[in-house]
Order: C-alpha cells, then sequence, then structure tokens
C-alpha cells in the first residue's frame, strides 16, 4: 500500500491507493473542534473497501472526540452481500452517529448498508435496486455438491436481505419474500416510492459542508 502526503497552511489530504482507494481531507488547524464529518462510498461493495469503512469511522472516533454526527453518503450498484452485511454493522453500531444518504444510486447489497442508519435521507431524483441474491459466478461443470453449496449460499444471502428490508421498511413480509426470491419480482423505486415504504426518512437538497471529509473508492478509478 502506498501513501501520499500533501500537507497545506490549512487543510491536509491523504490519499492512499490500492484495490481500494480512500483519500481525506482534514481541517488540520482544529482537529478538537470538529463536529460534523462526512464519508463519500462509490462504487461497488468490496471487501477492502468495507475494511477502508471501519477505519475511516474507528479514525474519526479516536481521533475527533468532539465529532457529533457522520453522514454516509452512497453511489453503488452493490456487490459482495457479507461485506453489504458488515457495512450495515458498521453503521449501525458506531459510537458516533452515521446518517446515510444516497446520492444517486443505491443498489442490492449497497441497500444493507444505507440501512444500517435510523436517519436516511434521499438526494434529487436518487433509486434504489431491491431484488433476489445472485451468486457471482457460473455454475456450469459444477458438481452436485457445489451446487447445493451455492443454493444454501444463496439462501443465507436471501435472508440478509429479508432480515435488513424488515427492519428498515415497511414492507409485508409477503412482499419482501417475492422480491427476494426471484430477480423477475425486483423493484426499482424512487425517491416517493422509497419514502412511501420506510426505505428512506427524509429528503435532503445539498451536500453538508463539514470540517472533515473521507473519501472511499474503486482503486482503478484513478
Amino acid at each position: 500500500m502506498k501513501f501520499i502526503y500533501f500537507i497545506m497552511p490549512v487543510m491536509l489530504l491523504l490519499s492512499i491507493h490500492a484495490d481500494a482507494g480512500m483519500s481525506k481531507v482534514i481541517n488540520a488547524t482544529s482537529p478538537e473542534n470538529i463536529k460534523l464529518v462526512k464519508i463519500f462510498y462509490t462504487g461497488a461493495i468490496t471487501e477492502n473497501k468495507i475494511i477502508s469503512l471501519a477505519n475511516v469511522i474507528d479514525e474519526i472516533e479516536q481521533k475527533y472526540k468532539s465529532t457529533q454526527l457522520i453522514y454516509l453518503y452512497i453511489n453503488s450498484s452493490g456487490g459482495d452481500m457479507d461485506s453489504g452485511k458488515i457495512g450495515l454493522k458498521l453503521v449501525k453500531d458506531s459510537p458516533i452517529p452515521i446518517t446515510t444518504v444516497n446520492l444517486s444510486s443505491v443498489e442490492s447489497s449497497a441497500t444493507m448498508i444505507f440501512c444500517g442508519a435510523k436517519n436516511r435521507l434521499i438526494m434529487d431524483d436518487t433509486t434504489f435496486l431491491l431484488h433476489a441474491p445472485k451468486l457471482g459466478h457460473s455454475l456450469n461443470n459444477s458438481s452436485e455438491v457445489n451446487i447445493d453449496q451455492a443454493v444454501e449460499r444463496l439462501k443465507i444471502y436471501r435472508d440478509m436481505f429479508k432480515k435488513t428490508y424488515r427492519q428498515c421498511t415497511n414492507l409485508t413480509d409477503a412482499q419482501i419474500d417475492k422480491i427476494t426470491y426471484s430477480e423477475d419480482a425486483h423493484e426499482i423505486l424512487n425517491n416517493k416510492e422509497a419514502l412511501a415504504i420506510g426505505l428512506a426518512t427524509g429528503e435532503t437538497e445539498k451536500i453538508e459542508r463539514t470540517d472533515a471529509a473521507y473519501y472511499i473508492y474503486d482503486g482503478n478509478s484513478k
């Protein structure tokens, strides 16, 4: 992992280039006065990027003791289910309250991270995708044992979605069962629909100005 530091009169910028790219901008002159922090999470949900998210939340807690609220801005088409589950726990169990915000699109396993917060906001013209889990690889030429294992894994992932949506929407069990059972029953939700089912709890028109900001993105995007 390569670290590059740029020191400026007021701001400190740190960039980390790896599978998960991360950078941060901090008001280096008064860290003890930082009250609000924002995190931008863009791109796929992966193990490395969720570790980056955990690292960021821990750093904010340890270094910026006066922080009262973290805004987590998400734009993601989803990705790894296990990482999505971990992301949900990170947000839900954060010692500093986190408000999640859909920047543009929150899909698949990214909805789990979004649902980890009590306060879940949406920007203008955003979308959500709720659907059935699917495997990331083909089962062609797989043995019967491998197929059985894949089916069991899909059941586990489906249960993850079902548990998440029961906790952060007002959808009935029958509606959740339908959405998570077949890709044909997927739901693409706009702002009005996300608010109606409780997936989002409110709207916001702007990205908050904060004293500190972190950016987590796909490493090959730079």
